[in-house]
């Protein structure tokens, strides 16, 4: 019975003693202690590794996914799960990536990898509106076979929001540079055209000129200060 609960993994009651048994079964019991010992310390190290290593996962700020070749989960973090919108405490071990992460992209993209056999990255977009970049690339066993797949998300959605509103300031200043520019080379064309001997339209064009020229004078002025 203790053998059998040894071969369980629960090896911190080793078997009693008896001074009454035989030298073969003191022999047997000395060796199966020592072998309760061992196994209960490896045990003990293989826990404390799984523990250091979840830990380290859980306190990365990027969603951590892998997968086996044959698409079945192995191994999420908190994050991945956050981002996807899918519960953590659930053992997800083993079961189709299809079914948990139900996001065709993520599916499409961790196959790609596969045909690839080298590092990729990409961009997805989420029902929520989230933008992921995400990289991967296969995992090999010692013996060189492939593993599975890893995949590694970051979200993006907020660079990608701030490029939009650069985007948007970028066109609006040009658009509010553009405008005395045009005026400029209007009244400038107007100056060596019809208005080239008319004194008075000339002092009140060169005053509108020096009036635009001010104000794209402040707009980069404005740049400059929204630069630094």
């Amino acid at each position: 019975e203790k053998a059998k609960d040894f071969a369980l993994g629960n090896c911190n009651q080793p078997i009693p003693v008896n001074p009454d048994d035989t030298y073969e079964i003191g022999s047997l019991v000395k060796s199966l202690n020592q072998m309760a010992l061992k196994l209960g310390q490896l045990f003990d190290e293989i826990e404390r590794q799984r523990n250091e290593r979840q830990a380290i996962f859980n306190g990365m700020s990027e969603g951590v996914l892998s997968i086996y070749m044959d698409g079945g989960i192995f191994h999420w973090n908190e994050v991945v799960c956050n981002l996807f919108e899918v519960p953590y405490h659930v053992d997800y071990k083993g079961i189709p990536l299809t079914e948990v992460f139900k996001n065709n992209q993520v599916s499409n993209f961790a196959e790609l990898v596969k045909k690839q056999h080298f590092f990729i990255e990409d961009e997805i977009e989420l029902a929520s509106g989230k933008v992921l970049q995400v990289h991967g690339s296969l995992l090999k066993e010692v013996q060189g076979d492939s593993l599975g797949v890893l995949m590694v998300f970051n979200d993006i959605s907020r660079i990608r929001k701030l490029e939009g509103h650069r985007k948007d300031f970028v066109s609006n200043v040009s658009h509010e540079l553009r405008s005395p520019l045009s005026a400029m080379i209007g009244f400038i064309e107007t100056l060596r055209g019809p208005a080239k001997d008319d004194d008075e339209a000339q002092v009140r064009f060169l005053a509108i000129m020096q009036g635009e020229a001010e104000r794209m004078s402040h707009l980069i002025q404005d740049l400059l200060s929204l630069s630094s």
